[in-house]
């Protein structure tokens, strides 16, 4: 039973020699630095309402700025993928 084993294993990896070798290649993409930083969140402590309005307008702006990032990482991607 083990001579029968190891005859299998051996012509299982004989087999495995004829099968062309995958090559792995790393992509990095090259993404702006500017993008890659955090967009700046009021730390404004509120004690009126008008105040409230202005961090909530503040926090909009934080949103917008994190999603315009987002939108351009992402089409930086893709355009480095088409280019391969």
């Amino acid at each position: 039973m083990r001579l029968c084993i190891l005859i299998s294993l051996i012509s299982l990896t004989g087999c495995d020699a004829f099968k062309p070798r995958e090559v792995l290649v790393e992509v990095r993409p090259v993404i702006d630095q500017e993008l890659l930083q955090p967009c700046s969140i009021s730390s404004r402590k509120v004690a009126t309402a008008n105040e409230l309005a202005l961090l909530a307008i503040e926090h909009l702006g934080t949103a917008r700025c994190a999603n315009a990032k987002i939108a351009a990482i992402s089409e930086t991607l893709r355009d480095q993928n088409r280019a391969e």
